[in-house]
């Protein structure tokens, strides 16, 4: 199977790590949580295996992104009101019921990118637990949907810059783009 030759993907790598390097550099400038972008910019990458399907995705990977931070408030804010009913059962019974939904989202046209859900549901739990949050609801959905952002934005400015790097060594076409990975998922 044919791929990218390595010298002509390092410039690719190179630019992947100086967008690491300058959010991380913001990041720690403005005391922001930096791992936040990570999970989104990896979401981008993820959706599929060509920057024209990644961006046709898109909407799909943000209506996910979103609709994961949703589910997370709405777990967390449930959590009393299961423990009344539950008992120590309330968590697992809640993960069930998230669980359960998401993947049946999976059945329709807008929302069925179950993986953003999973990641930024997670991730706010990550977030809302782990000492980052401020334990006002709005301003931290707004501040962890706005990393978010920054790291979909880091993804498309990335893969951007990988098709016109690629293009301007002479890989013009996207299948001549892909590496190994890329091709297994396609």
């Amino acid at each position: 199977m044919q791929q990218v030759p390595f010298l002509k993907f390092l410039p690719v790598t190179v630019n992947v790590g100086i967008w690491a390097f300058i959010w991380l550099w913001a990041g720690l400038a403005y005391n922001l949580v930096l791992w936040i972008p990570f999970i989104s910019w990896a979401m981008w990458y993820m959706v599929g295996p060509t920057w024209s399907l990644r961006k046709k995705r898109f909407h799909k990977n943000l209506i996910g992104a979103v609709g994961g931070i949703l589910y997370a408030v709405v777990f967390i804010a449930l959590i009393p009101v299961f423990s009344n009913i539950f008992g120590s059962f309330a968590i697992p019974v809640l993960g069930f019921l998230a669980g359960m939904t998401i993947v049946l989202l999976e059945l329709t046209d807008w929302f069925e990118y179950a993986v953003a859900y999973f990641f930024t549901f997670a991730g706010y739990f990550a977030y809302a637990f782990g000492g980052f949050a401020k334990g006002q609801v709005l301003p931290d959905v707004v501040y962890y949907l706005a990393l978010i952002l920054v790291g979909f934005a880091l993804g498309f400015i990335t893969d951007t810059m990988r098709v016109y790097i690629l293009k301007w060594q002479g890989l013009t076409d996207e299948s001549m783009q892909k590496t190994i990975f890329d091709k297994e998922v396609s």
